[in-house]
């Protein structure tokens, strides 16, 4: 049995140049639960330059897809990044209601600076 998080087993679901390109769509998504503490969405501000990025990386990924696989499988593969992405997104939504999402920030953040200093 494997301790391994089943999150990230879906992972190897995914083709890799696939995953690759999901990275970029992801950095160029604006999700509706954004969280912003002390500091504004000046990315945000062009968002039309944005989502122009955004289509031209998923109209790429679509036609990888279709082209290394077929059309159905394509449809398979976006299908499983979505639910993935929903995924990440409720877990994400809950670990920050919770406070444990900040808390493990603060963490990272803490065993960083001293991990710097030494």
């Amino acid at each position: 049995m494997s301790s391994t998080n089943p999150l990230f087993t879906r992972l190897d679901q995914f083709d890799v140049l696939f995953l690759k390109l999901s990275l970029v769509i992801i950095c160029f998504s604006t999700f509706d639960y954004v969280i912003y503490e002390n500091q504004s969405a000046s990315h945000l501000l062009h968002l039309q330059h944005v989502i122009k990025f955004q289509n031209l990386y998923v109209d790429l990924a679509w036609r990888y897809l279709v082209y290394e696989y077929n059309e159905q499988q394509a449809r398979r593969y976006f299908s499983n990044l979505v639910q993935y992405l929903f995924t990440v997104n409720d877990m994400i939504v809950s670990m920050y209601d919770e406070g444990s999402f900040q808390k493990m920030i603060h963490l990272i953040i803490q065993r960083t600076k001293v991990a710097l200093c030494q």
